[in-house]
């Protein structure tokens, strides 16, 4: 880089009087190395003694018989300069000259001045830099980038559109990501590159990228402002990494493709507005397995049947255009709903439906991707909404080391800030907000984090809300899944939930008997009789299902007789509920409730 910089009335008269340059005697201050390029010399300096000056003078000559010419004046610091557009037919000498702060001049040694013949550019360097013009290779790290796409381009092995470029990307990172394939590459690419693991190119990629390399070493070299010493370790630290990389994306695909193959053969992946109308874009991730079934997006009675092509590949991508008026959706297969939605009309530009249900709005991926959700120090765990009363409640979950403040959002309004308090182990909060009404079908739950070391928020998470009947949201704490669910548990470890086996057999796991007495206005006695040995929880909810007290927490019980007794003293007159849920593998939860009367 080359700056202007002022320079005192004797600098400009050693730029203009060459007798007054060659008067110095104050050689061998500077050390000066000239390293030939392809048509360019870089020049590096070093100084013999510590020197405070900002700026050097530098001279060039192609013959000791004529006088140096000025040729730039350049910063001291870096200690580089490229002399680029110079010929290979002619050796160029240099010269430095600087001021000292008492105005001593010294320079590098006149006596033998350095001096370069630049390279003459092959067919190989011509051909290359012609075809990466538009390629902005500014650094090592994008030339072996290049190389590795282009390598991947010659092997031929992969068919034509797929993503070679983002391959190449990903190949020459270092990125550690949890889901690296799924973070870069389209679903069909996915499935394409399982059948080319075991490709010897993967073998031999570092090798034939090296030799690339060295045939690109004179241009790029002097390029890059780089000495052979920094050239040489910035290479064999490139290949030793694509070596890494390669081993460690290998071992994360069989994980990533079996969550693929996990899934449903179908999913809603992304909602998308253009020009005022709302398109569904559904991924068939196994399109074997839904030949011979029905597929459908259902709403209320309403149904779009959706066709897609006999051959399609998994990756495929099949449009839906979305009535105005459909706001809560769901995708069936055969009348079994699998996956359910809100659809916000009001939202612009692309929103993402992730793997395990959550939104990612305005995602700057193409409708060809699969969004997993990577675990996170801290999230939303349940959503309630009460359109009757209209209040909402909010469960968090925040591992050991969150200690930034937290931000909860509806649309555009901030409704609780939460400094969490330093704990060795998950945590649970939980709270209840009453919202205004909003006049719209859906209000957007918007979770930040308040960087306090950079004082910048980031939204972690968003979430919508149908705001027209009771809503349940929950995460399945195996997976960390968004699901419906029936029964709140704010405030409570959340349950997974069970898979019916078919049966329709519910075991009799207990007898859950009214509390007595029932009104009560100081206490009251809960007793109920387990059956066989299971895992159960005992809790009180208030009128809006939230938890007032815990009893039981997921604990592994023997049959017995059992009984608690609730006091009142610091809750509110009104209708509880006091409920018990016992879980006996493999059968689905038992829950059961009793009303309570609380009169003070």
């Amino acid at each position: 880089m080359i700056q202007k910089l002022k320079i005192s009335g004797i600098l400009l008269i050693s730029c203009f009087c060459p007798e007054y340059v060659q008067s110095n005697q104050n050689q061998d201050i500077i050390q000066v190395e000239i390293i030939p390029g392809v048509e360019s010399n870089l020049i590096q300096w070093n100084f013999t003694e510590p020197t405070e000056i900002d700026s050097l003078i530098l001279f060039r000559t192609e013959s000791l018989r004529d006088s140096f010419q000025l040729l730039n004046i350049i910063p001291a610091i870096p200690n580089r300069y490229l002399d680029e557009g110079v010929s290979s037919n002619h050796r160029y000498f240099y010269k430095f000259i600087y001021h000292e702060m008492n105005g001593q001049q010294k320079s590098s040694n006149l006596d033998t001045p350095p001096f370069g013949r630049p390279l003459k550019m092959n067919k190989y360097q011509d051909i290359f830099v012609g075809e990466s013009t538009k390629k902005n290779i500014n650094n090592i790290e994008a030339l072996i980038t290049i190389l590795i796409e282009k390598q991947i381009s010659e092997s031929k092995i992969f068919p034509a559109g797929f993503n070679i470029k983002a391959l190449s990307l990903l190949l020459s990172s270092n990125f550690r990501g949890e889901y690296p394939w799924l973070d870069h590459l389209p679903v069909h690419d996915i499935f394409t590159m399982r059948t080319k693991l075991e490709n010897e190119l993967w073998q031999n990629i570092s090798k034939q990228v090296k030799q690339k390399i060295e045939k690109l070493r004179p241009y790029y070299r002097n390029k890059f402002l780089m000495i052979p010493q920094e050239w040489m370790k910035r290479v064999e630290k490139g290949m030793y990494l694509i070596e890494k990389q390669i081993n460690y994306l290998f071992s994360s695909f069989e994980y990533e493709l079996e969550l693929l193959n996990k899934q449903e053969p179908v999913r809603v992946s992304w909602i998308r507005s253009e020009e005022n109308h709302n398109w569904v874009d559904i991924l068939l991730l196994n399109p074997d397995q839904l030949f011979g079934k029905d597929i459908a997006l259902i709403s209320d009675q309403n149904l779009i049947t959706i066709l897609y092509p006999e051959d399609a590949i998994p990756g495929s991508v099949v449009s839906i255009s979305i009535p105005n008026n459909w706001y809560e959706c769901s995708l069936a297969i055969d009348g079994i709903h699998i996956q359910n939605f809100a659809i916000d009309h009001s939202q612009s530009g692309k929103t993402g439906i992730s793997l395990q249900n959550g939104f990612i709005l305005n995602s700057d991926l193409d409708n060809t991707f699969i969004i997993p959700e990577t675990r996170k120090p801290v999230r939303l765990n349940e959503l309630m909404y009460e359109p009757e009363s209209k209040s909402l409640s909010i469960e968090l979950l925040y591992e050991s080391e969150v200690i930034d403040p937290l931000i909860v959002s509806v649309n555009n309004t901030n409704i609780w800030h939460y400094s969490p308090v330093y704990s060795n182990k998950q945590t649970i909060i939980d709270s209840q907000f009453n919202i205004p009404d909003y006049e719209t079908n859906i209000i957007w739950m918007y979770l930040h984090i308040n960087h306090e070391s950079s004082n910048i928020k980031t939204m972690t998470e968003s979430f919508p809300i149908i705001t027209d009947s009771k809503t349940i949201w929950s995460r399945n704490p195996k997976d960390l899944t968004w699901e419906q669910a029936s029964v709140s548990t704010m405030g409570l470890k959340n349950q997974l939930q069970k898979i019916d086996d078919g049966s329709g057999v519910i075991p009799e796991l207990f007898a859950l008997y009214q509390n007595y007495p029932n009104p009560f206005n100081l206490g009251t006695s809960i007793k109920f009789d387990l059956l066989k040995k299971s895992v159960v929880s005992l809790y009180v909810l208030n009128a809006a299902g939230l938890i007032e007290s815990i009893y039981l927490d997921s604990e592994e019980l023997t049959p017995g007789s059992y009984s608690y007794i609730w006091k009142g003293n610091h809750h509110s007159s009104g209708v509880y509920f006091v409920t018990l849920q016992a879980i006996l593998e493999p059968y689905e939860p038992v829950v059961m409730s009793r009303k309570m009367i609380y009169l003070k």
